[in-house]
């Protein structure tokens, strides 16, 4: 059990720290997407100032993963994590590109999902280092009480809200 484990933390908190800094670009990107959205002029000094994407260092951190994890829940949880940065992406040039009245939902939703990614990747971690759930969990760590599993209610949104582009029948008519 012991064995590698320093260097298998070491990957596992990499890939955390990445997904925060990502999840900081992503917050501070929705907010010129906001001003935008309300037909307010971004300044260009602002978006000459923006910060790159710390994409790369996720993928960096992932691939650390997927080579020192021992458990597939390990990598999965990290691989559907970097799934749901794609469907920000998607989400959010709709809604520079084609803003419509659901955007703030999807957006809202894409982050619950991350929070529940977030929270899996973490116990899916502390099980392949033998650490448990973190102290003072919920007894159901990491499962939130949701009324559809988490892979559903992504699906709906991918097939409802981001479909073509962007733009899909979110009234379902």
């Amino acid at each position: 059990m012991a064995l590698f484990a320093p260097e298998r933390r070491e990957a596992y908190e990499r890939f955390l720290g990445a997904l925060r800094l990502e999840r900081d670009f992503w917050g501070e990107l929705h907010k010129l997407a906001e001003v935008q959205g309300r037909g307010e002029e971004v300044e260009q000094q602002r978006l000459d100032d923006f910060p790159r994407s710390p994409m790369g260092e996720l993928m960096q951190a992932l691939d650390e993963v997927r080579r020192v994890a021992r458990t597939y829940a390990a990598i999965s949880s990290a691989e559907n994590i970097v799934r749901l940065f794609a469907d920000m992406a998607t989400a959010s040039r709709a809604a520079i590109t084609e803003p419509g009245p659901n955007d703030e939902i999807t957006w809202f939703l894409l982050q619950r999902f991350q929070d529940d990614r977030e929270r899996e990747f973490v116990y899916a971690y502390r099980e392949d280092l033998g650490l448990g759930p973190p102290v003072g969990a919920p007894k159901q760590y990491p499962v939130v009480e949701r009324p559809w599993p988490l892979d559903s209610a992504e699906a709906v949104v991918r097939g409802q809200f981001l479909a073509g582009g962007g733009r899909g029948d979110a009234g379902g008519s």
